[in-house]
């Protein structure tokens, strides 16, 4: 099976539309067709953004992360990196797909998608990751 994770903007993109190859993404790992790995740093960053830049309500922050850990499996990352220059706080990404020996990162952050590969795992945009599945 295919291990990804997918960056925050994925998972926040998929939850605000249902018709784009981020929610079809999602879609894939709810139907365990892939795995989808996060990490405790992901998640606290997924919750700062629906929090603050979403303005979820708290109640909908906790089901949403909640529902996130539904169709994903957790990874405690050991190893950090400086990978991203431009973007430190893009370097989780990297750890969580590091720690599970994930085959891509799925993002929409140019920071992320510039690297193209990091370590032999491939860093794709939705929509070619959707092609790849499918």
């Amino acid at each position: 099976m295919l291990k990804a994770v997918f960056n925050t903007n994925i998972i926040v993109s998929s939850f605000l539309s249902e018709h784009g190859f981020s929610h079809k993404n999602v879609e894939m790992a709810i139907e365990g067709k892939i795995a989808n790995y996060t990490s405790p740093d992901m998640l606290k960053e997924l919750s700062k953004v629906l929090r603050e830049g979403i303005k979820f309500s708290e109640e909908d922050v906790k089901n949403s992360v909640g529902f996130v850990l539904g169709y994903s499996i957790p990874v405690n990352p050991a190893q950090k990196v400086d990978a991203v220059k431009d973007d430190p706080k893009d370097n989780i990404v990297i750890e969580c797909a590091l720690a599970c020996n994930a085959d891509y990162i799925v993002s929409g952050d140019r920071h992320l998608f510039d690297l193209k590969q990091y370590r032999g795992i491939k860093i794709v945009k939705p929509a070619d990751f959707f092609k790849i599945i499918s």
